[in-house]
């Protein structure tokens, strides 16, 4: 099975854990996952309702922390761009003006694995989600807080790919950015979409958060 194949099935397992747990009376009032794969590239995975929460047929855009299952990583990377393989530079979802989304769903996933030859984790069953709610605004405010708007975060992008060459590089930089703004960039050199992100720490995404806790199967 290819790594694609292994990641769209634990994606499926993960929205039928949530749609049968998390987005469920009273907490929710409706729930409808889009299932359109146009609909669905335009950053909605699904539209719900919530009087607890203040929502009303509002887009969420579900995003997961899928290779680092039963890890509880203390960050989220959003990403900011990508290069196809002809090296061109394709905008991330966090600024894709394109991207309808309105709040995003991290995820950060607890789960009994099968038994696989393959690197990408394989999910059995799922236990549990820590999950943050968050407005996708809110996460663009913050990093405008420190000067990134839209263009800013699309420059710093590519100052990344010019200047990292190796992972000391990305930690140089790491510390500065980390130092100097709470947040920093990284630069995924060695995959083959080369992606950019900015990784912000989980508790200045809670600090900003509409709701955040513990999904469990039981």
């Amino acid at each position: 099975m290819s790594f694609r194949n292994i990641d769209m099935e634990n994606e499926q397992k993960l929205a039928r854990f949530l749609d049968e747990r998390f987005y469920v009376a009273p907490d929710f009032s409706s729930a409808t996952r889009i299932v359109d794969l146009a609909e669905q590239m335009k950053g909605k995975d699904i539209i719900v309702s919530s009087e607890k929460y203040g929502l009303t047929n509002a887009i969420i855009d579900e995003k997961c922390t899928a290779h680092y299952v039963n890890k509880d990583i203390p960050t989220f990377a959003f990403e900011l761009s990508f290069l196809l393989p002809n090296w061109q530079e394709v905008e991330g979802w966090l600024t894709d003006p394109e991207k309808e989304t309105e709040y995003y769903l991290l995820l950060y996933p607890f789960a009994t694995l099968a038994s696989s030859p393959s690197k990408v984790p394989v999910y059995d069953k799922i236990t549990k989600v820590r999950y943050i709610l968050v407005r996708r605004s809110d996460v663009q405010r913050l990093l405008l807080e420190k000067g990134f708007n839209r263009t800013a975060l699309l420059n710093k992008a590519q100052e990344m790919r010019r200047s990292v060459r190796c992972k000391e590089d990305n930690e140089r930089i790491k510390a500065i950015d980390r130092a100097s703004y709470g947040f920093w960039f990284f630069y995924t050199f060695w995959l083959s979409e080369k992606p950019v992100n900015v990784v912000i720490p989980r508790g200045q995404l809670e600090a900003i958060a509409i709701t955040t806790g513990f999904c469990a199967a039981d």
